[in-house]
């Protein structure tokens, strides 16, 4: 249940000057008596034009532990505060902006952070390296079979059933790459190539990585594409070649 129960007030001009002014009471102290939030009672102080008292005239008459009650009043501060204190170009670690320390990325030779060992950018790549990684990032952003996939895998199964298995949700990483159909008895790789996406230059780098990724790890892999889906009789045979060799 909310705690304001009263949001709809209309609030007086006699009322504010009889509590903020005459009693010297606060904003919060109001908001309390009337059940509203302190926002309320600055909006009808503005409205009411009623000046709003500084932070020196609120804290005036309060007990608290300002000036000759502070714990900490007359001490006088340590050389290490002294330091802290100090505007930056007068601090001893302090040249141009930066700190003395510094430190180079173990793969790049970035200049970095003296804290971090790599760059953001050498420390994402080497995340995607890792199988575990890579497995939780695409179960989190969800990837599915697209279309292409699901009507290359009816003609896979019409011709070789029981033998190819989808594995383009994350679930087998090879080499740092998700393949898409997967014989793991005949280390065989299917790869599904779209005919926009990998004909972008990023993604030729990218696949030249794959293959060699794959062919380190004594996989075989024919790459299907996206245009030889609308020839399934020449994809076939395609296929059938590609499991006998």
């Amino acid at each position: 249940m909310n705690k304001y129960t009263n949001k709809h007030l209309n609030i007086t001009k006699e009322y504010l000057l009889n509590q903020y002014v005459s009693n010297n009471l606060n904003a919060n102290d109001i908001a309390k008596r009337l059940k509203c939030s302190s926002t309320i009672i600055y909006y009808y102080l503005k409205k009411c034009n009623i000046k709003r008292r500084s932070l020196s005239e609120s804290l005036k008459g309060r007990v608290g532990n300002f000036g000759k009650s502070n714990g900490n009043y007359g001490k006088k501060s340590s050389d290490y505060q002294k330091v802290k204190c100090l505007k930056k170009e007068n601090h001893p670690n302090y040249s141009h902006g930066k700190s003395f320390k510094s430190n180079y990325c173990l793969d790049c030779n970035k200049l970095i952070n003296w804290k971090s060992t790599r760059c953001q950018t050498c420390s994402s790549k080497l995340k995607w390296k890792k199988s575990n990684y890579i497995k939780s990032q695409m179960k989190a952003r969800g990837v599915k079979q697209n279309k292409a996939e699901k009507l290359l895998e009816t003609i896979i199964e019409s011709v070789l059933p029981n033998q190819y298995d989808f594995v383009g949700d994350g679930e087998l990483i090879v080499g740092g790459f998700c393949p898409d159909f997967v014989n793991k008895e005949r280390t065989k790789i299917i790869e599904h190539y779209g005919d926009y996406w990998h004909n972008r230059e990023d993604s030729k780098i990218r696949d030249v990585l794959r293959l060699m990724a794959y062919k380190t790890c004594d996989y075989k892999t024919l790459i299907v594409w996206e245009s030889e889906l609308k020839t399934p009789t020449k994809l076939t045979s395609k296929i059938i070649k590609f499991n006998k060799e």
